[in-house]
C-alpha cells in the first residue's frame, strides 16, 4: 500500500523543492478618508461605511503601516473579524501586502481571540 508521496522516483529523475517567492501586492490608491484611517494614531477609531466603500482596504493599509512604518511585529496587531472566513480573507490580504507570512493569527474572530486568552491563562496556571 504505497502512495505517490512515498514511491521512489524513477532512476535518473531528480526532485527539487523550492519556495515560490511572493512579491508584495501593489499599494492601492487611497482616497482622503482612507488615508485618514491609515494615518490615525491614538485612541479608538470607528470607521463606518456602506459595503464596497473601502473600509477593509483602509484597515489592511493601517495594519501594513503599523508594521512597516511604526515597527510593530505582525503578531502584535489584532484585527477582529465577524467570521472565520472573513478573518482568513483579512489575513491573506495583509500578508499579501506585507509580502511575508506571519506566525500568529493576525485576524481572528472574537471567540477565537477569547479562547486564545483563556488558553494562555490556563497554560500560565499550569493547567
Amino acid at each position: 500500500m504505497s502512495s505517490s508521496a512515498t514511491r521512489a522516483l524513477p532512476r535518473g529523475v531528480r526532485l527539487s523543492l523550492s519556495r515560490r517567492v511572493l512579491g508584495r501586492a501593489p499599494v492601492p490608491a487611497l482616497d482622503p478618508s482612507q488615508r485618514a484611517v491609515v494615518e490615525h494614531r491614538g485612541g479608538p477609531l470607528r470607521v463606518i461605511g456602506a459595503p464596497g466603500t473601502g473600509k477593509t482596504t483602509a484597515l489592511v493599509e493601517a495594519v501594513v503601516a503599523r508594521v512597516d512604518r511604526d515597527g510593530l511585529q505582525a503578531g502584535e496587531v489584532l484585527v477582529l473579524a465577524p467570521t472565520r472566513v472573513a478573518a482568513a480573507r483579512l489575513r491573506e490580504r495583509v500578508t499579501s501586502r506585507l509580502g511575508r507570512t506571519v506566525t500568529e493569527p493576525l485576524a481572528r474572530t472574537p471567540a477565537s481571540f477569547a479562547f486564545g486568552v483563556l488558553r494562555q491563562v490556563a497554560v500560565l496556571a499550569g493547567e
